[in-house]
């Protein structure tokens, strides 16, 4: 079994944790996702088809690793092993800013990423991805496994959300459970 994970890096250099959370949030308010009331990681990995629950924990703004400059917001979902570039693309529209989205999908040797904002950038392999992701704050989480791979400490300085009622989009990556499915009848 292959390395397979999949995340959302927003720059910070103007904006705030809070800032992504509200704009994460309004996102799927307004596609008609409810808000949870279900501990964000106690939801179960790859089932907002099935399920139509989606969950997201959002870090501070850290600084690259080495160093650099640059401070990152990261955010995973309760997907894992993708991203929802949508959302991704939608940060970074609204704060006018650079947010990567990445998969990297090591079972079948391929990683892809992108650079949404004013200097668009798309990355495809697994050495390309691998390194331009891992210098950022928090590279490569599983986010069923954060509670088992971060300290107490760090896990209280994220922010976490929860939805469900995920509506069904025939065309996203994203969606909630097909109502015309057998398994949703």
């Amino acid at each position: 079994m292959g390395f397979n994970v999949g995340g959302i890096y927003v720059r910070a250099d103007r904006i705030t944790q809070q800032d992504v959370v509200d704009i994460i949030q309004d996102y799927w308010l307004k596609l008609g996702a409810r808000p949870s009331s279900r501990d964000p990681l106690d939801f179960r990995p790859l089932s907002l088809a099935k399920t139509g629950e989606l969950a997201f924990a959002i870090a501070p703004p850290l600084p690259e690793l080495g160093g650099g400059a640059l401070k990152w917001v990261a955010v995973y979902d309760s997907e894992r092993y993708h991203c929802d570039s949508a959302l991704a693309c939608r940060l970074s529209m609204h704060f006018e800013t650079d947010v990567w989205s990445f998969t990297v999908v090591e079972a079948v040797n391929d990683a892809s990423a992108k650079r949404h904002g004013k200097q668009e950038e798309f990355l495809r392999g697994i050495d390309s991805v691998m390194s331009a992701i891992a210098p950022l704050p928090h590279a490569f989480l599983y986010f069923n496994k954060l509670r088992e791979e971060l300290p107490t400490a760090q896990l209280q300085t994220f922010q976490w959300l929860a939805f469900e009622g995920i509506p069904y989009r025939p065309k996203a990556l994203y969606s909630g459970p097909d109502p015309q499915s057998p398994a949703t009848r």
